[in-house]
């Protein structure tokens, strides 16, 4: 639909370093995807490095999503259930971690964010000690989210599955129990 080969395509929809592509191929694809003007110019700030880098159309729905997830939850110690399948179906990562570090939860495009293949390897890491490169780091982003209750847009360094270094942004909300204690952490990262 927009003039390329399927495996061009793939190469440039997996965002690989030396798949350059025009200004015309990509408003093409656009037109194939039927994007509108918001969308079209989100895919024009991934595709091209040069242009600055726009927010994606789809958090706002992501965020008013894991409010109404925020709002149903307070006061329980489990993940929600209804957190599950949906949030496996987002394009930006979603987790919920609680105070120690323990993952509870990873939807899979964090998990796929970080390089992991599998939903159990990444449950049983601990964000503290395996995801944040600098374990400082999350002291500091520990502190500040517990002063403030939410935190947005809040640049990382993660420890990709190979061990290099991922930049993230992170946006997080804290859950409280009815006692007013610390139940976990429930937020979002992207590539930053």
């Amino acid at each position: 639909m927009c003039g390329v080969s399927v495996a061009w395509y793939t190469l440039f929809e997996t965002g690989r370093p030396d798949i350059r592509a025009s200004p015309r191929l990509i408003a093409a694809v656009a037109r194939a995807l039927r994007l509108d003007d918001r969308e079209t110019t989100y895919l024009f700030s991934l595709a091209i490095p040069e242009m600055p880098r726009m927010e994606s159309p789809v958090r706002g729905l992501i965020e008013s999503t894991l409010e109404s997830v925020i709002a149903a939850w307070s006061g329980r110690t489990a993940v929600p259930e209804t957190l599950g399948e949906p949030c496996d179906l987002l394009p930006i990562g979603v987790y919920c971690t609680a105070p120690d570090g323990a993952i509870l939860y990873a939807n899979r495009a964090l998990i796929g964010l970080l390089g992991y293949t599998s939903r159990a390897t990444y449950l049983g890491l601990n964000v503290a000690r395996d995801i944040y490169r600098s374990p400082r780091q999350r002291d500091v982003w520990k502190r500040e989210i517990e002063r403030a209750g939410s935190l947005r847009d809040v640049t990382a360094t993660a420890r990709h599955a190979d061990g290099r270094d991922v930049a993230v942004r992170d946006s997080a909300t804290v859950l409280r129990t009815r006692s007013g204690s610390i139940a976990c952490y429930l937020g979002i990262w992207e590539p930053a």
